[in-house]
């Protein structure tokens, strides 16, 4: 995870003190949120995101009452 942080927010710090204006350094930002997300498997489309969603499924289907879990 660190080792994730440390390039995102290399890339992140050169992008800001290129930027031209606030546009600029928001879109940066929202790029730098977007690459550590992805980069820590825990964007929709990582298989880690995917196992995970697959438990919560689990979890609510097993804390409804029996007579729902039938179908």
């Amino acid at each position: 995870m660190l080792q994730v942080l440390e390039c995102s927010w290399d890339e992140l710090l050169y992008k800001v003190k290129n930027a031209e204006d606030l546009d600029h350094i928001i879109a940066a930002h929202q790029q730098f949120l977007d690459a550590i997300t992805a980069r820590s498997l825990l964007d929709p489309q990582s298989h880690v995101s995917h196992l995970h969603r697959r438990r919560c499924r689990r979890c609510r289907y097993l804390s409804r009452p029996p007579s729902q879990n039938l179908h």
